[in-house]
């Protein structure tokens, strides 16, 4: 069953990833049903953990409002992983993501400031991460 829920939220982020790259959104109700799935696949936290984790999407959260550089979709796919995974897990990911769309970024000399689909990346660095810990990467 476990493997059914993971295979269920991988192609739902294949398929956010696939809208955000070609219409740059995802939709709502793909957003809800990955956070559903994310709960049911959660990952047991202590209290110092989901501080951490909840203070560091509230920080993400409000920079990217201000500074209008996330989209509607990043954030509630960030949420997902971390219900999937533990903290440390959570903040690898998310290191990959950010260097995965850094390498992009470059890699297409493209403009730091132009819009820059973060899902696919998102997507990716959850997907690296969740495939070692069940060690089909590297064993």
């Amino acid at each position: 069953m476990n493997l059914v829920r993971l295979i269920l939220f991988s192609l739902l982020l294949f398929k956010l990833s696939c809208d955000d790259l070609k219409m740059h959104r995802v939709f709502e109700l793909d957003l809800i049903i990955l956070c559903v799935l994310g709960l049911v696949m959660f990952e047991d936290k202590t209290l110092l953990e989901w501080l951490m984790m909840v203070g560091l999407i509230i920080a993400l959260a409000l920079y990217g409002h201000h500074t209008h550089t996330m989209g509607s979709g990043d954030l509630p796919v960030i949420l997902s992983f971390g219900l999937t995974m533990s903290l440390i897990e959570w903040l690898n990911a998310l290191s990959l993501a950010a260097l995965l769309a850094l390498f992009a970024v470059i890699l297409r000399k493209k403009a730091i400031h132009e819009e820059l689909p973060f899902v696919p990346y998102l997507g990716l660095g959850w997907m690296m991460v969740y495939l070692i810990r069940l060690r089909l990467i590297f064993s």
